[in-house]
């Protein structure tokens, strides 16, 4: 009787097509388009990260990159602004990387080749206040790319390559939240942001600002490029929020 029962179960799960196998939310599509990624828990899901003022809150690395001249390039993160849209910096890391809120309220993406000539990638998308934006700057040794949400709002012509090798620098008026810094541009056409960045082979700084509390972030990349809180006044504040 034991057996006929569990023969039943089985064919009853076949039959409606369960299945025990789990399939881990991946962070996106990657660069050439080869697929979707995994449905990830729908909703907003509670989250942790940190908060500028707007008047001189920063979070920088605890030390330089040296990862010299790369030529393709991903600086990705989450922005959700709290404060009527300003000119403001985003991301800073000296001769090589900015992204930026222009005073016309526009997503801009600015990088700078080994000559010191300033590529700028401006965009017409603007945040909403208190609404999670996903902005990515790329580039792939041809193109560079601003998407914003995943989609597509600018992209300009040049070759070289930008030389990464000072501190990263975080800033805003906000809530910022998963940060990653990438040796390939991983987005050349519009995608789906990861809700979750991953710390894959390509991901040179990751900071997923999952700590909730300390003085440090640790780069989840494993290549200890950390981001610091608390060592200066002007320093960002943990928050938790919905995502």
């Amino acid at each position: 009787m034991v057996a006929m029962r569990g023969t039943w179960i089985a064919g009853a799960l076949a039959l409606v097509g369960c299945s025990t196998t789990f399939h881990p939310a991946s962070d996106g599509n990657p660069s050439g388009g080869d697929g979707a990624a995994p449905d990830e828990p729908p909703g907003p899901q509670p989250g942790v990260g940190v908060s500028f003022d707007g008047v001189n809150d920063t979070l920088p690395s605890t030390n330089a990159l040296a990862l010299g001249a790369l030529g393709a390039l991903a600086a990705e993160h989450w922005f959700r602004p709290q404060a009527p849209q300003q000119q403001m910096t985003l991301l800073d890391i000296p001769s090589a990387v900015r992204v930026e809120l222009r005073g016309d309220g526009h997503f801009a993406c600015a990088l700078f080749d080994q000559t010191g000539a300033r590529h700028d990638a401006i965009g017409t998308a603007s945040p909403q206040i208190g609404e999670w934006t996903h902005v990515a700057c790329t580039y792939d040794g041809a193109t560079e790319r601003l998407f914003v949400d995943g989609a597509l709002a600018a992209e300009v012509a040049w070759t070289g390559t930008v030389k990464l090798d000072d501190f990263v620098t975080i800033t805003g008026q906000g809530e910022l939240d998963e940060f990653r810094l990438s040796r390939t541009a991983r987005y050349t056409a519009a995608f789906t942001p990861p809700r979750h960045v991953a710390a894959d082979a390509d991901a040179v700084v990751v900071w997923l600002l999952d700590e909730g509390a300390g003085i440090r972030s640790t780069d989840a990349s494993g290549n200890g490029v950390d981001a610091t809180l608390g060592l200066m006044a002007a320093s960002p504040a943990w928050t938790s929020f919905e995502r």
